[in-house]
């Protein structure tokens, strides 16, 4: 596996951990909101890590978008009243329609 996608998943698993610390801390009556505040921190500092780090991936090839090779299909009737009401009118030349 490489070790862009390793540290994506690590990162990934990292703010789940601390989201559902900030959420135990919550749900705890009790619960000190000095932790709560500091996971969540901890879980925005690295959800925009983890943005810069797939920025900079892409932009050194590290990683590449999936690219499909199927067409989206449009249901026909959709499609002619698309094209019936996108449809030019015709050209007119010297007030005759060509």
């Amino acid at each position: 596996m490489p070790l862009v996608k390793l540290i994506v998943i690590l990162m990934l698993v990292a703010i789940v951990v601390n989201l559902a610390s900030a959420l135990y801390q919550l749900a705890r009556g009790t619960g000190d909101s000095k932790q709560m505040l500091r996971a969540l921190t901890w879980r925005i500092g690295l959800s925009v890590g983890l943005f810069v780090l797939l920025l900079l991936a892409f932009r050194a090839g590290l990683i590449t978008p999936l690219r499909s090779n199927r067409r989206i299909r449009i249901n026909p009737a959709i499609r002619r009243r698309r094209s019936a009401s996108t449809r030019r009118p015709p050209r007119r030349q010297n007030g005759v329609a060509a």
